[in-house]
């Protein structure tokens, strides 16, 4: 988080050397960081049990439910919430198109979704790391 607030902050920078309203100069920034970031974002589609709170109290439900994660290494290592896998029977992923990316949108262009599994979980900070082969 600490990454992405400080490219953030430095585009934000860049973009004041062209003559902006701050309004214009933030919508630079923003767009910006979607351009650099989009590559490595990923959709994510979980087929499971999902926790719902009821009038009569806590229920289990089969549905499906979806999210969004990011590469954190170049070998299918992903990071997402923990919350978004929490008792996954199916994760899929879907990849960004590399020659589509750019377009101001993190998961406008997905590609075929792709299989991936739960590697590793941490409730107490809700992450969850998956991997895609």
């Amino acid at each position: 988080m600490l990454t992405f607030a400080i490219l953030l902050v430095s585009l934000a920078l860049e973009a004041q050397a062209a003559p902006l309203n701050p309004a214009e100069a933030y919508s630079a920034a923003v767009a910006g960081v979607a351009d650099r970031v989009a590559p490595a974002v990923v959709a994510i589609e979980v087929d499971g049990y999902h926790a719902m709170q009821t009038g009569g109290g806590l229920i289990f439900a089969r549905g499906r439910s979806e999210g969004t994660g990011f590469f954190i290494s170049s070998d299918g290592y992903i990071l997402t919430n923990n919350h978004v896998v929490k008792m996954a029977e199916r994760v899929i992923v879907r990849i960004p198109v590399p020659e589509k990316a750019g377009q101001h949108s993190v998961v406008a262009v997905l590609a075929e979704p792709v299989v991936a599994r739960v590697v590793g979980v941490d409730e107490a900070s809700d992450l969850a790391v998956l991997k895609v082969d």
